[in-house]
């Protein structure tokens, strides 16, 4: 039974860092995907990136059994062809011969949800598993949603029958954990008592999108994992159900790279690395790039000191093998998007041993 869900942007590093995992590990960990959104993406440059995105699929998730994929953070305003964006992407995967687990949710447009429903996306669902999804906002009360919960529900009715409650509580920094999870127990109490649920997903991350605010550039930080302490406050509830803990590894759900020009980024880049032990984010930043006497050279500066940490993971993870060898200063040099695929896949990796 799966016990750990990683949720990753549908971008090339975080297939690298699947494609990257163990044989095994493949087959304990259940992804999900959200599609990403570009700057001043329409129809046009939406049905390419869709495009691209479904041969990702196909070339980096061999030997992963499932996996969910959500367009949460595209504006489902955005149409191909005069129907749901999320259609196209189904057509996408059934042309490369995948499957997927669907995703809806009650901020969605009608017409979004109910494309879920419909043979252009049941054909690419083999598994009958589909996923609902809300967010810290949603946890208020049950009941002023209640209504489109079950709307949904009965839309499902003999189409899904392995209904996923994902409770989604995006950056989490900073939000008392007893509050949080006193909210979540309520919400899943009362729609349970709709639903029998196969899962319950609880997932967040404590790293906000900007890097300055966790520290300052030639700095360190063990930041402790708020995701963790509302999960740990919350399954006491749930016994007897299945419950499947979830975050966004080291990169911040709210994070988005499309507003920097890429001829400036260098300019606004220091290196940043994220090395997750225990309950906690071990963050190194550096200087400036373009400033710094060892400008990239400090990502191997960085990789020294994090493996001769006592809680650095030898040979556990394609990505930690990463960092022992960038410590050596071998291979190619790292890039601020290079580093990211092998300290994914050293989180996963870990997180999975852990659960």
């Amino acid at each position: 039974m799966h016990k750990y869900m990683p949720f990753l942007k549908a971008k090339a590093n975080e297939f690298g860092a699947i494609k990257s995992l163990s044989k095994e590990k493949k087959k304990l960990v259940i992804p999900f995907f959200d599609l990403p959104m570009k700057k001043d993406m329409d129809a046009s440059t939406l049905k390419q990136s869709i495009e691209k995105v479904s041969r990702k699929f196909c070339l980096n998730m061999k030997g992963v059994p499932e996996y969910f994929v959500d367009d949460y953070d595209i504006p489902n305003s955005i149409h191909i062809g005069g129907r749901p964006s999320y259609e196209y992407f189904a057509a996408c995967m059934f042309a490369q011969n995948l499957c997927f687990n669907p995703v809806v949710g009650i901020d969605r447009t009608a017409d979004r949800n109910a494309c879920v429903f419909t043979p252009a996306i049941t054909k690419v669902v083999k598994s009958r598993r589909i996923a609902l999804r809300v967010s810290s906002e949603d946890l208020i009360s049950y009941n002023l949603i209640r209504s489109d919960i079950l709307h949904l529900l009965a839309m499902g009715d003999g189409i899904y029958d392995r209904w996923v409650l994902v409770i989604d509580n995006r950056v989490c920094k900073g939000v008392d954990a007893l509050t949080r999870s006193l909210q979540i127990k309520a919400f899943c109490a009362a729609a349970l008592a709709d639903h029998a649920y196969e899962s319950i997903v609880i997932t967040g991350s404590t790293l906000p999108p900007a890097a300055g605010d966790v520290l300052s550039t030639n700095s360190e930080v063990h930041l402790v994992r708020n995701e963790i302490a509302i999960f740990n406050n919350a399954i006491p509830a749930f016994s007897g159900r299945h419950v499947i803990f979830g975050d966004y590894t080291i990169v911040s759900p709210d994070y988005s790279d499309s507003d920097i020009d890429p001829r400036n980024m260098l300019n606004v880049t220091a290196p940043k690395v994220v090395y997750s032990y225990e309950g906690k984010h071990y963050i190194v930043r550096g200087g400036g790039i373009k400033t710094h006497p060892r400008g990239f050279k400090q990502y191997n500066d960085i990789a020294s000191i994090i493996i001769a940490k006592p809680f650095f993971r030898h040979g556990n993870s394609a990505g930690d093998l990463y960092l022992v060898e960038k410590a050596a200063g071998l291979g190619s040099t790292v890039m601020p998007g290079s580093i990211l695929k092998p300290t994914i896949n050293s989180h996963i990796s870990f997180m999975l041993d852990l659960l």
